[in-house]
């Protein structure tokens, strides 16, 4: 009888721990899917408030000092959200990878959340041959952060350029 209880607090035991990895695979799911979501709200905010503010400002401002402060502003704007989006690219990597170490743990197959697959076919539900642009060396997401620093490094220039040579940016 001991033995039978003994077997039995050793599966319930097992069956606790199973239930607190499935849970917490579902968690690193759920902020998977929640940093997808923050990164690309992030990227459209940022976009949108900094061209804006510089449209704006080119376009109904009149004193040049005016004008270049708040398109410097917005290139700083743009900067500053570009090292967010990079924070949430961090997080959503760290839980991608926890995820599939929870899923080797649990013995499932893997879901595939990268281009680059780590491991063999067989260990994959479903795989996706990359085409062309999939197999490139640049990730969509450290293009577009490449954008986004472009795009704050052009502002920031335009304003000290307005700033700075008030008759070179003339309207």
């Amino acid at each position: 009888m001991d033995i039978l209880v003994t077997n039995l607090n050793r599966e319930s035991e097992h069956l606790q721990a199973e239930d607190l990895l499935l849970a917490q695979y579902e968690e690193c799911l759920e902020d998977l899917r929640e940093y997808g979501r923050l990164i690309w709200q992030g990227v459209s905010v940022s976009l949108t408030v900094s061209v804006g503010l510089a449209t704006t400002a080119l376009a109904f401002l009149q004193l040049t000092y005016q004008r270049s402060v708040v398109v410097f502003v917005a290139g700083l704007f743009n900067f500053a959200f570009s090292w967010v989006v990079m924070k949430y690219r961090y997080h959503s990597v760290t839980r991608a990878e926890s995820a599939m170490r929870l899923e080797d743990k649990l013995e499932l197959k893997r879901i595939q959340r990268r281009t680059k697959r780590e491991g063999k076919k067989e260990d994959y539900w479903y795989t996706h041959p990359p085409n062309w642009i999939e197999r490139s060396r640049i990730s969509g997401h450290e293009l577009l952060v490449a954008v986004m620093f472009v795009i704050s490094f052009v502002l920031m220039g335009l304003g000290l350029v307005q700033l700075f040579l008030p008759g070179f940016a003339k309207y």
